[in-house]
């Protein structure tokens, strides 16, 4: 799969309020969902995203506090102005009516996972139409995937987390699912 860009998706609440706060009050809560090595709620620095976020954000005098949710609350939630922002997502047209989105903060690098004893050969969105796939709730793999699955070229079942499609995969339960490499 092609490489795509994450963006830190900003909504902009009250900028004059933000711009005008006392340095006590210059804390942003981001929600974000758990995605390791990206972010990752249980460790020290939450994840290499996380630290890179606060660094750039700590340039600018601000705080950050992550609030870690599954991935469509997150996104709700900061739809609904709960959060001041909401990292990282993929850019979409749909997202821009909610959002305002910074420039990159990192490149993506999609692949199908399968199991070595049911090798996949594809080329094409339409190779994997007969497959059963996985994919986890609330993720974007990319708008040429996106797509085929909205068009019923795909064949998805949505689950919580990455870790539910290596078991399902391990098992036999799914014949692939996309994932970041570094996931």
């Amino acid at each position: 799969m092609k490489a795509s860009k994450a963006y830190l998706v900003a909504l902009v609440v009250l900028w004059s309020t933000l711009a005008l706060a006392d340095d006590d009050e210059r804390k942003l809560s981001i929600s974000v969902g758990d995605w390791p090595p990206f972010f990752v709620e249980s460790e020290p620095g939450q994840g290499t995203v996380a630290r890179l976020v606060r660094d750039i954000f700590a340039m600018e005098g601000y705080s950050v506090e992550f609030h870690f949710l599954p991935w469509k609350r997150a996104y709700r939630e900061a739809a609904n102005g709960e959060h001041d922002a909401t990292a990282i997502w993929m850019y979409t047209a749909d997202r821009q009516k909610d959002f305002l989105y910074s420039e990159p903060v990192m490149n993506e690098r999609f692949v199908l996972f399968y199991r070595k004893d049911t090798p996949i050969q594809w080329h094409q969105m339409q190779d994997l139409a007969n497959l059963n796939l996985g994919g986890s709730i609330g993720y974007s793999y990319g708008p040429e995937f996106d797509s085929a699955i909205e068009n019923g070229i795909l064949n998805v079942e949505w689950v919580a987390s990455t870790e539910l499609n290596f078991r399902r995969l391990l098992f036999g339960r799914i014949d692939a699912f996309p994932e970041e490499i570094n996931v």
